[in-house]
């Protein structure tokens, strides 16, 4: 393909375009055949992972409301009072 892509071999400069362009399609096309492969390699890889760990994704402990008042009950937490520092002698 190189070959073909560089000096032209003795084509004429109409052929050598049609033969340039055939090469750079072919080449489009092996790069984008191969970005498809890589991606659903990826995407197996990912499943594969996910399903073995303890939470896959999207069963996610449920996350709290932050601004939800009825969730400030559930989450109270005992805070003591602050006792006042010690006398300096």
């Amino acid at each position: 393909m190189a070959m073909k892509l560089g000096n032209g071999l003795g084509y004429r400069p109409k052929e050598r375009v049609k033969v340039r362009t055939r090469e750079l399609e072919r080449l489009l096309i092996n790069v984008e055949d191969t970005e498809l492969f890589t991606d659903r390699h990826n995407m197996m890889l990912f499943l594969q992972r996910d399903v073995d760990r303890d939470h896959p994704a999207g069963y996610d402990k449920p996350h709290r409301n932050f601004f939800d008042p009825d969730d400030d009950e559930q989450y109270s937490v005992f805070i003591p009072p602050i006792s006042p520092p010690p006398p300096k002698n």
